[in-house]
């Protein structure tokens, strides 16, 4: 599933669609000069029509963190709680794509994207950001982190979804967001052997619940016009 972020009308809600997770985001947004704003917590979700920069960047990454730098306050992004580090550089025929995440104490933060787009002179011409800019601030994590096992946290994904077989391509440690702080949690990306499907379960360290289950598989998608499309 290709990077996309779907700007909605005014008074509707902003998703981002990630290809690290394929799980969404939604803010309540309004519309501003070339972006949008987050009516909550008053900081941009989105940018667009940049002006151009006078300076051309040596490299995509340099270019976006010093847009960053410069910009950044207006996002919420804030180098004193949380970071950003990045994930992946595409290339299209007119443009590069980079992909950040936000960090706290050297962990993902699970769900917590931002999207850079530039020209081929790798000057920076739009923006999709979806951090939490509370982190580290009123969202934090009191006590130490507990150690939960890999194997054990393999056991309970296998538990949840009913499978004895299950084939790992993504074991990591994350942060995972509650209502008011934040967990250390195992992110899991699996398959079953025996069933059809591809799951992105979330195990918290500290408890060993399931905090989240997404099912990653291929699904149809019905549109108005009546005809069924495979994405």
């Amino acid at each position: 599933t290709a990077a996309r972020s779907v700007v909605g009308q005014v008074g509707e809600q902003v998703t981002t669609d990630n290809e690290i997770l394929d799980a969404k985001l939604s803010f309540r947004t309004v519309p501003i000069k070339n972006g949008r704003l987050d009516v909550d917590i008053k900081v941009l979700r989105a940018r667009y029509r940049i002006p151009s920069a006078e300076n051309k960047s040596a490299a995509p990454e340099e270019a976006v963190f010093r847009y960053i730098r410069e910009e950044g306050k207006a996002f919420g992004w804030d180098p004193e709680t949380s970071a950003l580090e990045v994930v992946s550089v595409k290339e299209s025929k007119a443009a590069r794509h980079v992909l950040l995440r936000q960090t706290y104490r050297g962990f993902p933060i699970y769900g917590r994207f931002v999207k850079i787009n530039l020209d081929l002179n790798n000057k920076p011409t739009n923006v999709i950001s979806g951090i939490n800019p509370f982190i580290g601030r009123s969202l934090i994590n009191d006590g130490p982190v507990p150690a939960l096992d890999e194997m054990r946290a393999i056991e309970i994904a296998a538990g949840r979804i009913g499978s004895n077989d299950l084939h790992v391509y993504t074991s990591e440690g994350v942060w995972y967001e509650t209502v008011n702080r934040l967990v250390p949690a195992w992110r899991l990306i699996v398959t079953s052997r025996g069933s059809p499907g591809e799951w992105d379960v979330i195990i918290n360290t500290e408890s060993g619940r399931v905090q989240n289950v997404f099912d990653r598989a291929l699904h149809r998608r019905e549109y108005k016009d009546g005809d069924k499309h495979d994405i």
